[in-house]
This record gives C-alpha cells, structure tokens and sequence, in this order.
C-alpha cells in the first residue's frame, strides 16, 4: 500500500525534493530512486514554489551547470570571433 504524505511531512518532503531539484537532480530521478511517479514530484515541486526547468531541461549556457573544465570551450563556441576562426579554418585547402 502507497504512503500518503499530508501535513508536515509532505511540506518536508516537498523541500526535501526542491533541495534537490535546484541542486541539478531531474524530476525523473527522484521519481525513479523512491518509485513515485513523474507527476507526484512534480506536484510536491510546485507546491514548494520552485521555479521548474523549462521543457528539456536546464541551458547548457547556465555556467552553475557546466562542469568548470567545460566552461571555456562553452564560451568559446558562443563567441563571435571563436565561431569566424573555426570558419577560417575549415573551409582551409587539405581539409
């Protein structure tokens, strides 16, 4: 039989899971690791007041979620003149 969470215990296990969310854990994830559904835990989350991810997932461009090896070669890939020398360089003869 399911366990139903009222009360004090839902609002902590809402904050529990808003904890988590913003944290990088996915709604599925949670869902997954206590057999809940999707929709149970997004409920909780919204009840919490938490500021859900848009449809598929975060931004790669939100540095708070890009490993810190990663993040030059993010940034790079953003910026004009790194775009105009890859350019350069691909359209060179012997490639």
């Amino acid at each position: 039989m399911r366990q139903r969470f009222t009360g004090e215990a839902r609002v902590q296990l809402a904050s529990d899971l808003k904890s988590a969310y913003e944290n990088g854990e996915s709604i599925r994830a949670r869902a997954a690791e206590h057999g809940w559904s999707y929709g149970f835990v997004h409920d909780l989350l919204r009840e919490a007041g938490t500021a859900l991810w848009p449809r598929g997932g975060r931004t790669r461009l939100d540095d708070s979620v890009i490993p810190p090896h990663r993040r030059r070669a993010v940034r790079n890939r953003d910026d004009p003149q790194q775009a105009e020398r890859r350019a350069d360089h691909s359209s060179s003869p012997g490639r």
